[in-house]
């Protein structure tokens, strides 16, 4: 077919360029490459296997461009599209060829998609010779023509690619990927070198390939060799995952094994023939011994994980013990005991198999073997000391629960001993002497754990109520002091408070010098947060045994000597106990020196509960005074409270004299609070100046810019 070419004005200046330089190739590839896109647009709507003469005619036309432009990958690709939509299949194939010799290899990556599409569009020996040169060239995307082999079916091509693969070193999901193929067409495989394949896989950590490598000798039809690998691979999965997976295989496997014997049985009963029952039973009883070892194939898995895991060894001893099987549950323990590394027990303490180790014997009553475990569980390397102590108190626990009181002394005796830093084990031999020993040994045991200095303030008012339940009062009171040398604030205070209580309750006014003496020692070092109790004790001890006036003297000590919080609580109860030792009239002083001592804000309280008081004793005019100090030092409370005071006892001249103060204090807060606000905001902008001022400063230090502009405020 002639086919006319429409030459355009655009196109005339490329004519021209090619006249004036015939040897420069941009005219040439610009004018060809516009030359070429015409005749195959004008391709689009012919059939090329109907239109070969004009498929023709335009390859014609690429060769003669390719005379020249053999380096442009432009001319290339499109010659090559051209070529792919043909009928002749090497004729491509050559093309593609040609077109990577032609391109440097930097732009082969522009030719082998299109080429590839071609192959797999191709398909047969064509595609397997077009990947093989393109994995010469990139090996790593040999899974391309695998996954393109299994699509196709063409299984021992894919099984020996991947075979490769792993021999390359380029495993990865090659072994699952093989063994899938494995167990999907087993006739695939034949010739390779399957087992080793996979066992070397399965060193590698994929436990999932055990399956497989079952599944290939029950293709070739070994079932005892299928079975030796089910064997072999639940004593040595490494994980929980891969072996719930193998199990599961094997357990299908023997399944399938009976279900084949039992119609085969069946089959040979219907011909006339015995039925062979022992090899029915051999089966079943296979099967399911099987399925009896799986908790514990499981915990091997576990144990092979993690052999320091105490919960992993316990759990093993209960599926023992729920066989009854006494043997395997010593074993066990014994095999426990030899692999847990102390320093490296989890899941619990190695101490804890010990002690379950003895629990076993002692429960069924085999107590020389409990004494024996127990003997050496304290002999033998533990994690830490806390973990000794638990062996030593729960082995002395479980004596003094048989009533053998010796053996838990001599237990214990020994436990102080080797953790002589363990108050448990000190406590349990302190509540054994109490209890079945003598007060020496007691008071022995006591004394040394408080020098040891492991006491707490509860052992201290243990041991010192032991020697008063014993009639040992000045003991008593010298442990007392001992453990408030020892712990010193703000613990002592604890101490100090039940040490007193005790000694007021022993002698209460029969040595009243003392205990002021021990009250003034207490007081002397006590932080004001934690006085007021000591006071307080100290101001009922003045008023039961000794004078009024001491007692006032201590509650005025008290109101000036506790924390700031607590002084507006500490003055009213030194009114309260002022007015019911002396009088109402006596509490004036009292609340003068509150007033004075207090803040505002607490002031305005107790000024406010003096005028009460002046009230209750019909002094009006000093409840109205008290009420005019009160109103300089603020506060909302005063208001309601005065008001009420002036309905029930003031005239309208004091009424008046109220507001006129109300207003006035008002005028006075609320420019305070004004002032307060302008000093701040007087703060705020000296900041701000003395930001600016660093600011300009910086800013002088930097070299002036010719090209700013000067702009005013009047220019906007």
């Amino acid at each position: 077919m002639d086919s006319q070419v429409d030459i355009t004005e655009d196109d005339l200046r490329f004519e021209e360029e090619v006249h004036r330089e015939p040897y420069k190739i941009k005219g040439w590839q610009r004018l060809w490459h516009q030359y070429l896109s015409h005749r195959l647009s004008q391709l689009r709507t012919l059939n090329a296997a109907h239109s070969i003469e004009e498929y023709r005619r335009v390859t014609l036309c690429f060769e003669r461009a390719l005379l020249h432009l053999h380096k442009m990958p432009r001319i290339w690709l499109m010659y090559t599209d051209h070529l792919s939509q043909m009928a002749d299949v090497t004729m491509a194939r050559r093309g593609f060829d040609r077109a990577l010799r032609a391109l440097p290899v930097t732009q082969h990556r522009l030719v082998w998609p299109r080429y590839l599409r071609f192959a797999r569009r191709v398909g047969g020996i064509v595609t397997e010779r077009v990947y093989s040169r393109y994995l010469l060239m990139w090996p790593e995307k040999s899974e391309e023509l695998i996954d393109w082999c299994i699509t196709q079916g063409r299984w021992a091509e894919a099984a020996r690619r991947l075979v490769a693969e792993i021999d390359a070193g380029r495993g990865g999901s090659a072994w699952r990927r093989l063994a899938q193929i494995m167990r999907a067409q087993p006739g695939a495989v034949a010739g390779l070198r399957v087992e080793a394949i996979l066992r070397d896989g399965i060193g590698r950590g994929m436990g999932e390939l055990w399956p497989a490598l079952a599944a290939h000798f029950v293709a070739r039809g070994l079932m005892e060799q299928a079975r030796d690998v089910y064997e072999e691979a639940v004593g040595k999965v490494g994980s929980v995952k891969d072996f719930a997976m193998v199990f599961d295989a094997y357990a299908a496997f023997e399944e399938t094994g009976v279900t084949a014997a039992l119609e085969a049985e069946a089959e040979r009963v219907a011909a006339g023939g015995t039925a062979n029952e022992l090899m029915m039973d051999l089966r079943l009883l296979r099967l399911e011994r099987l399925m009896d070892r799986r908790p514990f194939l499981a915990n091997d898995v576990v144990l092979r994980q993690n052999p320091n895991s105490v919960a992993a060894w316990l759990k093993r001893v209960s599926l023992w013990q729920e066989k009854s099987a006494d043997a395997r549950i010593i074993a066990t323990f014994e095999e426990a005991l030899k692999r847990v590394v102390p320093d490296k027990a989890c899941d619990g303490k190695l101490s804890e198999l010990w002690l379950a180790y003895a629990a076993y014997f002692g429960e069924s009553g085999r107590l020389d073997e409990y004494r024996s475990v127990m003997d050496r569980a304290v002999a033998a390397p533990l994690g830490s000391k806390e973990e000794l102590a638990d062996l030593y108190v729960s082995y002395a626990e479980s004596e003094i629960a048989r009533g053998s009181v010796e053996t838990a002394r001599r237990v214990l005796t020994l436990g102080t001993a080797h953790v002589a830093k363990s108050l448990r084990v000190w406590a349990l031999l302190i509540d054994l002497e109490e209890a079945a020993g003598s007060v020496v040994a007691t008071r022995a045991a006591y004394d040394r754990v408080v020098e040891l200095r492991i006491a707490t303030p509860q052992t201290i008012v243990d041991y010192a109520q032991f020697l008063e339940d014993h009639q040992f009062f000045e003991d008593s009171f010298r442990v007392f002091e001992r453990g408030i040398t020892a712990f010193g604030y703000p613990v002592a205070i604890d101490l100090w408070n039940v040490y007193l209580a005790r000694f007021v309750k022993r002698y209460g006014g029969e040595k009243l010098e003392r205990t002021r003496d021990l009250f003034e020692q207490a007081l002397a070092g006590c932080p004001p947060a934690y006085a007021q109790s000591l006071y307080l004790a100290y101001g009922r001890l003045e008023e039961e045994y000794g004078l009024a006036r001491r007692a006032l003297r201590v509650y005025e000590r008290a109101a000036l000597g506790v924390a700031k919080g607590r002084k507006l609580e500490m003055y009213r109860y030194y009114v309260a106990k002022t007015a019911e030792l002396l009088g109402l009239p006596a509490t004036r002083p009292v609340y003068e020196r509150g007033i004075e001592e207090l803040g505002d804000v607490d002031a305005v309280e107790l000024v406010l509960e003096y005028a009460g008081t002046e009230c209750r004793l019909g002094e009006i005019d000093r409840a109205r005074a008290l009420y005019q100090y009160a109103a300089q030092l603020g506060g909302e409370r005063l208001w309601p409270v005065w008001h009420e005071f002036e309905v029930q006892h003031g005239n309208e001249d004091t009424f008046k004299e109220m507001l006129r103060i109300k207003r006035s204090a008002a005028t006075k807060f609320g420019s305070d609070a004004k002032a307060l606000a302008k000093v701040e905001v007087e703060k705020q902008a000296q900041r701000v100046a003395v930001s600016n001022s660093v600011a300009d400063d910086s800013a002088a230090l930097e070299p002036a810019n010719p090209d700013a502009l000067d702009i005013d405020d009047d220019d906007f």
